[in-house]
């Protein structure tokens, strides 16, 4: 047998391993950088694309807020007054016809913000304030009696004027809510949001008594049927005259009085009910408000009428999981309450000037991206 020598490895055969090594963790390192980075690159784009999306979804959703308006430019144009939402406006993208562009969905809702009694006019008269609570009931189901209808209407007031002197069943900042833990003050001005009632003495959870409920929120801060009505019976924002036809069933209740036979026959009519000609199911509206059928409403000696003046518009428009809201609140320049805030800034008028010199049908009195319109 012949004998074969092993080859022997050289420093230099060694060394150059190791180099080899060495290039193929760095490759391995880079690699594993190089995919971060790529992961990195690729979430700031699409970080960055959900602005784009955004402000192209804004666009769509002035487009289609600019349709509604439209809209109801159009049938008030034609048919020179707008009584109700039966008459065929309520849905201004199947009206004109319009298609949204590939990949965008849109939703337009239109409510008449008239169809609920002004604030202001509740604040007139405490003792109509009062009444509108007298027909609600607490938490036992039982209903609310005069006496306890005055202390929540006192409560009320009390929360808006400008004094620290409570009324008979009122409370202010020294003598109830500087004395509650933690303590607060009331802002003696106009209320403005709905949840403002969860602070009000009456209306939301017994800071005194943990459990107990008030006339608008649970003993657990949740909102009550009570709460309900009264939402969609008044507006904070809107002064316009009262409009029956989109008014809401606790409303027209609350008006009629005792006269039930009366209510049912306004809530058989508007809902499309009874016998009054037209077809079965759909909606109906007063023309005049001199109707006979409107009479049981003039018990409480609230003054109505039959036109819509003041619109809310919710606009919302998707594409894939992107979403964007938008809400504006319109109302009829003509036969608008005159204001009585305080004199406007020059900047201001200056803007109401351009504005007015537009010609847009409708006074745009707010306008919220992305938010929910809260009152």
């Amino acid at each position: 047998m012949e004998y074969e020598p092993k080859p022997i490895k050289t420093k230099r055969q060694n060394k150059a391993g190791s180099v080899l090594v060495f290039i193929l963790a760095l490759v391995v390192l880079l690699s594993v950088l190089a995919l971060r980075l790529m992961e990195e690159t690729i979430r700031e784009i699409q970080h960055m694309s959900q602005f784009h999306r955004r402000d192209d979804l804004r666009i769509h959703a002035y487009s289609a807020l600019e349709i509604a308006v439209g809209t109801l430019s159009e049938w008030k144009e034609v048919k020179q007054k707008l009584f109700g939402s039966a008459q065929g406006w309520a849905d201004p993208m199947e009206y004109a016809e319009v298609e949204p562009p590939e990949g965008i969905n849109w939703d337009v809702e239109i409510q008449v913000e008239n169809g609920k009694i002004s604030m202001d006019e509740l604040r007139k008269d405490p003792k109509l304030l009062a009444s509108l609570f007298e027909t609600m009931v607490d938490e036992e189901n039982d209903t609310i009696d005069y006496d306890e209808s005055l202390e929540f209407a006192d409560a009320l007031l009390d929360w808006e004027d400008e004094d620290e002197n409570h009324r008979l069943d009122g409370a202010e900042s020294p003598d109830y809510y500087e004395d509650l833990e933690p303590p607060y003050f009331a802002p003696n001005r106009p209320i403005t949001s709905f949840e403002e009632f969860k602070l009000i003495k009456g209306f939301g959870p017994d800071p005194e008594n943990p459990g107990e409920g008030g006339l608008f929120f649970d003993g657990n801060g949740n909102e009550t049927a009570n709460f309900e009505y009264f939402k969609n019976a008044v507006s904070l924002r809107s002064a316009q005259e009262l409009n029956v036809n989109e008014s809401s069933s606790f409303l027209r209740s609350f008006l009629c009085g005792e006269n039930d036979f009366g209510l049912e026959e306004l809530d058989l009519f508007l809902n499309g009910g009874g016998n009054f000609g037209g077809a079965e199911g759909q909606g109906r509206y007063f023309e005049s408000t001199g109707d006979p059928r409107l009479e049981s409403l003039n018990g409480r000696g609230v003054e109505f009428g039959v036109e819509c003046k003041a619109f809310r518009v919710k606009v919302t428009v998707t594409r894939g999981k992107s979403t964007f809201v938008l809400w504006a609140m319109l109302e009829d320049p003509a036969g608008a309450p005159s204001s009585t805030n305080a004199s406007l800034s020059t900047q201001a008028e200056e803007a109401k000037k351009r504005f007015e010199s537009l010609k847009y049908p409708y006074r745009i009195l707010a306008l919220r991206e992305n938010e929910n319109f809260i009152d």
